[in-house]
């Protein structure tokens, strides 16, 4: 079975999202496709830089907020088509939550998650202030790009498992950009 036939250019020291999504059903409002692009992610200098693929058949509202706090009456990121992505958006270090609702608001999707929270760069040797590990993408980490991507439920009456956890959208994120390296 062939699912998707295409020739891609791939060029060296160049970035690419490659995305297999839609329905796959005859008659879906959705159809498959496979969206490749090359990434061009800015450098958030010493901040952090996320955004949101929607990889559902909806539009969607996508809050981001510091852990502690709630979400946000307002959108970050507004009407996210289906199956598209959104533009990034640079915010302070810190660990960070996510909020996903309908566009136009309404009640959230799903339990509101965490953007990937990476690590900082340390030693661990604790002295003499060389850093002798480097440090995990993520919104704890100056200089690191995330993509929350948000996913359909389980297709109803699919082969797909239907239980509770399946019925409702879910999300997961991605890094795009590396922390600079500190060279000790």
């Amino acid at each position: 079975m062939v699912i998707k036939d295409t020739t891609v250019t791939l060029e060296a020291g160049k970035n690419y999202t490659a995305l297999l999504m839609g329905e796959a059903r005859t008659g879906a409002t959705n159809p498959m496709r496979l969206v490749f692009y090359e990434e061009a992610v800015p450098s958030p200098g010493t901040q952090v830089a996320l955004r949101v693929i929607n990889t559902t058949g909806s539009a969607i509202d996508v809050r981001h907020y510091k852990q502690g706090a709630t979400a946000p009456a307002s959108a970050t990121w507004a009407n996210v088509a289906p199956l598209t992505r959104s533009a990034y958006v640079t915010v302070d270090t810190g660990v960070y939550k996510y909020n996903v609702q309908p566009a136009g608001g309404g009640t959230a999707l799903f339990t509101d998650g965490y953007f990937l929270v990476g690590q900082v760069a340390y030693s661990t040797a604790g002295t003499g202030g060389k850093i002798d590990i480097e440090a995990f993408p993520g919104t704890a980490a100056a200089g690191s790009a995330v993509t929350l991507i948000v996913f359909p439920r389980s297709t109803a009456g699919a082969r797909t498992p239907q239980t509770t956890a399946f019925t409702v959208p879910a999300a997961t994120n991605v890094w795009d950009r590396r922390p600079p390296y500190v060279n000790p």
